[in-house]
């Protein structure tokens, strides 16, 4: 079910952020074909009181451009000073590169600086965390998954979309901040291998 969600939700990013436009001089049909992906980590560790977590994800824009973005958490009890949090997030172009899922074998990484005072960067009682984390499929719950969705438009405009999207439950390790240790969670993939946006002659 997560990963049906996964893949609907990414369909419906894709079409609502297109800036095409739909008529071609003249009253011809226009096609426009483009593609587009994603990849995103999820994990977490509860360490006695404290928990750590992490959501990371690589994609491309509608303009083609690379983007990422990438999240940190911590929250827990201490019995000096009570419940605490604290939080960094980056993200834009300069994150673009920090997530990695191999498709075939569901191996992914995760390797990244998050300082709160950098540009793209916002925080909240966190230091700069150092994140390098890998993962490995554990078999519980993989899944590869193809798809199309149409939607039309009024005015006769119509979008054409075909999607491929892998999941992966796995293991991970490694670090997040001051934390080296085992993690859970996923890895997933998403492409849209075939898009068109079509507006037929009136």
């Amino acid at each position: 079910m997560k990963f049906r969600y996964l893949a609907a939700c990414f369909i419906t990013i894709t079409f609502g952020t297109s800036g095409l436009a739909l008529a071609a001089p003249g009253g011809q049909a226009l096609v426009t074909k483009y593609k587009t992906m994603s990849i995103t980590v999820n994990l977490q560790a509860e360490v006695g009181a404290v928990n750590y977590s992490l959501t990371a994800q690589n994609y491309d824009d509608m303009d083609g451009v690379r983007q990422g973005i990438v999240s940190v958490q911590t929250y827990g009890f201490d019995p000096v000073t009570g419940f605490f949090v604290g939080g960094v997030t980056c993200s834009g172009p300069a994150f673009a590169n920090t997530v990695a899922v191999n498709k075939s074998s569901g191996v992914s990484s995760v390797n990244v600086l998050l300082d709160p005072a950098a540009p793209g960067c916002t925080g909240f009682n966190s230091p700069a965390v150092t994140v390098a984390i890998t993962g490995v499929p554990i078999g519980n719950y993989n899944k590869s998954e193809t798809g199309s969705a149409t939607i039309n438009y009024g005015g006769g405009a119509v979008d054409k979309t075909s999607f491929q999207s892998d999941y992966f439950d796995e293991n991970f390790s490694g670090g997040i901040g001051n934390y080296s240790g085992a993690f859970s969670g996923n890895a997933e993939t998403a492409k849209v291998t075939s898009r068109s946006r079509v507006k037929l002659p009136n």
